[in-house]
């Protein structure tokens, strides 16, 4: 409820985590929303949301992102690419993968220098 302490609305999470994480993505890192926790306690709503000021939290930033492209020189060029994978059961689903594709098993890597990734995980430039 609106009333309780704690709510926090999609601005809310906007302001508490989305200005960071795209500061971060302008400075070059990766961003990751991790949701966690009971179905129907509302990951999805957060991270997604609705419409207009119900938006949730990955279009927002998204947003933010590509509005602070426009407001660099002409002379800067960005490069912007997305994944977007679910854990589920302890197996990852490639939410961009071709219906073809989703079988496909993923499994977490670790590399010395690249860090954390998933082969053949698809990504899309934005």
């Amino acid at each position: 409820s609106e009333d309780h302490p704690l709510y926090a609305n999609q601005q809310t999470l906007q302001d508490e985590l989305g200005a960071e994480m795209i500061q971060q993505a302008l400075m070059g890192f990766n961003n990751c929303i991790f949701a966690y926790g009971q179905t129907g306690s509302g990951k999805s709503y957060s991270v997604l949301g609705g419409k207009g000021e119900q938006r949730g939290l990955l279009p927002r930033v998204t947003e933010g992102i590509f509005e602070q492209f426009a407001e660099l020189g002409a002379d800067v060029t960005c490069k912007t690419q997305v994944a977007f994978l679910e854990v589920y059961n302890e197996q990852i689903r490639d939410l961009l993968a071709a219906k073809d594709d989703k079988a496909q098993k993923l499994e977490v890597k670790q590399h010395p220098v690249l860090g954390t990734f998933i082969p053949g995980l698809t990504e899309a430039a934005v």
